[in-house]
């Protein structure tokens, strides 16, 4: 396994989450470790709140991780430590941290 910058990690988890339908963070860790790339579950939950990643309604998979500008879609402008999680219509939710 490789040591890599935050930066880099983030770029590479951006990467994985436009090229693959991700569900969960242990599918995403384990795509990340093929990669060479080895992080634990906690890190993986900072990375995904800091990117503002989302987690949309899937046919296929139930849910899945997004990129919000790869969908078109701004990322809210919240504190990181605000426990609210936001619900829309179109079966869109990103889950804080807290939750």
């Amino acid at each position: 396994m490789v040591e890599i910058t935050k930066n880099s990690r983030h770029h590479l988890i951006r990467q994985v989450l436009e090229t693959h339908k991700v569900g969960t963070q242990e599918e995403l860790k384990v795509l990340l470790e093929q990669k060479g790339v080895k992080v634990t579950q906690a890190t993986l939950s900072r990375d995904l709140n800091t990117l503002q990643i989302l987690k949309i309604s899937d046919p296929e998979k139930g849910h899945v991780y997004v990129v919000p500008e790869k969908m078109g879609l701004t990322p809210s402008i919240k504190s990181r430590s605000d426990p609210i999680t936001d619900l829309s219509t179109a079966g869109i939710f990103r889950q804080s941290s807290g939750i």
